[in-house]
């Protein structure tokens, strides 16, 4: 009796064997209908690592799983480079395909389900791929995204995304960046919530030449003044309206009562040198900021006053609800000619950030607007600046 020593490729030994001993009785069975492809399988001054390879993918008694598929395909890559002809080439292919057609159906399941985060073996087999041929995880996912992009929250997906392996994670956001550049619609909320997961990638990554490479690439297709929004978590930054060249600050004397102080612009010469206009930002989870700004030994941040429709420095523990401002690119504006500017989004409200009414000769209210109505609204783009 032929005794085997147990291995990890036991299984995949037994299968090999297997489909030898079909090859004494009788002609392998061949499902395709490619001739070529049939006449590689069929030849037998082939390599036998690339019959084994197509038998032990394809054969009914021997299937394997997407784990030891892949690491199969890598050994067959690692051959192939030497081994390299006509029928390799045309394999590969075949091999390569059967690869992503697998990993794209799981891949598809776990986001529509948005299970990918807790789904250990799927994010292995990524992560191993990425490895072996990283070219093969970049068409997974455009595969992916296609299938699923108008049924499944892109929101949701990125969530996902953020939690993979760190350069899978980048060759996913690649592809989503892809995507929504191809999607205007999607543009305006995604892009900024893309940019501020690139840029939070790139602050805990472990640095080689390939995560470099593809973090420069994403980088230079991120538009700069959200560049300049998410990379300012360590400095204070001025928030400068587009419409009236005036800075939103926080003045230290008027408001409704102690805890609050009413959001104002002025001149764009005063607050560039007035501490009350520079504003330090805090980011959450999702890509919200919070805008807030030095009061002695605490901070305010600004927060959507539903009551009064303006908008509030408020002196208190913690951040909530309306505390949190989405960020808007308005790619599709009408003065997208600048693409320098950004719409700020209550989160709580839905409302607009906007400059309006004189509240004397030197300053002007800042209130909540519809965002259906004012999206176009000059006096609700904002600039941003460094002090």
């Amino acid at each position: 009796m032929l005794l085997i020593k147990r291995t990890p490729y036991t299984f995949l030994i037994i299968c090999a064997i297997i489909i030898r001993q079909s090859y004494q009785q009788n002609v392998p069975s061949i499902k395709t209908k490619n001739k070529q492809l049939r006449f590689c399988i069929q030849n037998h001054t082939m390599s036998n690592t690339l019959q084994t390879f197509w038998h032990d993918a394809n054969n009914a008694d021997c299937q394997l799983d997407s784990k030891s598929l892949i690491q199969l395909y890598g050994q067959f890559m690692v051959r192939s480079a030497i081994e390299e002809d006509q029928c390799s080439t045309l394999l590969k292919h075949q091999i390569r395909k059967k690869i992503i057609n697998l990993i794209s159906s799981q891949l598809e399941e776990a986001l529509i389900a948005k299970a990918l985060h807790n789904d250990e073996e799927l994010k292995q087999d990524l992560k191993l791929l990425q490895k072996i041929d990283k070219r093969v995880n970049k068409k997974i996912w455009e595969t992916v995204l296609n299938e699923v992009y108008l049924f499944v929250e892109l929101k949701d997906i990125i969530h996902e995304i953020v939690q993979l392996n760190e350069e899978v994670e980048l060759i996913a956001l690649q592809s989503l960046l892809n995507k929504v550049t191809l999607e205007p619609q999607q543009m305006e909320t995604l892009l900024p919530l893309l940019t501020f997961h690139i840029i939070s990638l790139n602050k805990k990554r472990t640095s080689t030449v390939a995560t470099d490479k593809l973090y420069d690439h994403l980088y230079r297709r991120l538009p700069p003044v959200l560049r300049l929004l998410y990379e300012s978590s360590k400095q204070p930054l001025g928030l400068l309206n587009y419409q009236h060249h005036e800075f939103l600050y926080a003045p230290r004397d008027n408001g409704p009562d102690n805890e609050r102080r009413l959001a104002l612009t002025w001149t764009e010469t005063k607050n560039s040198t007035d501490s009350d206009g520079h504003l330090l930002v805090t980011f959450n989870d999702q890509g919200l900021v919070a805008f807030g700004n030095r009061y002695g030994s605490a901070i305010k941040y600004l927060y959507a006053d539903v009551e009064h429709q303006a908008a509030y420095f408020w002196i208190g523990t913690g951040l909530k609800s309306d505390q949190w401002w989405e960020i808007i690119w308005p790619h599709q504006s009408v003065l997208s000619e600048s693409a320098d500017y950004i719409i700020i989004q209550n989160e709580n409200t839905k409302e607009l950030l906007c400059a309006t009414l004189p509240y004397d000769e030197n300053r002007r209210y800042v209130t909540l607007l519809s965002a259906k109505k004012n999206i176009e609204n000059p006096a609700c783009y904002w600039l941003i600046s460094r002090f």
